[in-house]
């Protein structure tokens, strides 16, 4: 099986647009058309050199280098689901065989426009308190991305407003300042949201899978991160 369908009802529920979610099924149809070639019943038997006649494929019918990388994305998020559900314990390589085409450099709303942005984020879901939350810390502190997926509790003082980053920017240990309005919402996603999730009293890592209850992947950060925005 390809759980193709599987997928697509994730998207109908994650709220993807409707002509997005056409897209990716015209996408997978089409890759389980070619593996259907290849006597291929079931996505387990895909190999890495498939997948990579694949994506040769596509680049070859589809001269757009952009539209070709959208593709590949597109492919490559399919299959991290595959491996998070469990249908796949290690997805196949996806080597990149076209480059996305440069674009203009973006560029962070300013001070004003940050706060706008901000205060337009939903908090009526587990999932948007805990997006809210990544961004207001983040945003707060100018923190990395690895820093925010290895953030702990332990390493927030919550009176000083202040946190510990270990071995964060050139492998040494910083400590930067974080505002009042970032930690009030992280105080709400640990005893609102958080709380509910965790399995274990010793995980100490701030940010936990919904699922699992332990530490979020930096897929899931950014998953996280992408559907809070998108549900402006």
């Amino acid at each position: 099986m390809f759980y193709v369908q599987t997928f697509l009802d994730h998207l109908v529920e994650i709220h993807y647009q409707p002509k997005t979610i056409r897209d990716y099924r015209y996408l997978l149809n089409r890759f389980e058309s070619y593996c259907s070639q290849k006597q291929i019943a079931d996505i387990t038997a895909v190999t890495d050199g498939m997948i990579r006649d694949f994506l040769k494929s596509i680049s070859n019918v589809d001269p757009k280098r952009k539209s070709a990388y959208i593709k590949i994305c597109r492919l490559r998020k399919y299959l991290q689901f595959l491996e998070d559900k469990g249908y796949l314990f290690l997805p196949p390589d996806i080597e990149q065989p076209v480059r996305a085409p440069p674009s203009a450099p973006h560029v962070l709303p300013d001070r004003e426009g940050m706060a706008h942005m901000l205060s337009r984020i939903r908090t009526d879901t587990s999932l948007c308190m805990k997006g809210k939350a990544m961004l207001e810390i983040a945003y707060s502190s100018a923190l990395r991305p690895q820093e925010l997926y290895n953030l702990k509790i332990s390493d927030i003082d919550f009176k000083k407003g202040l946190l510990f980053l270990e071995q964060s920017k050139n492998r040494k240990d910083r400590i930067v300042p974080v505002g009042n309005q970032a930690l009030y919402w992280v105080r709400r996603y640990l005893t609102e949201v958080r709380s509910r999730y965790v399995k274990r009293k010793s995980e100490d890592h701030v940010f936990i899978s919904h699922k699992t209850g332990r530490k979020l992947s930096v897929w899931g950060i950014r998953w996280a991160i992408q559907q809070t925005l998108r549900l402006f």
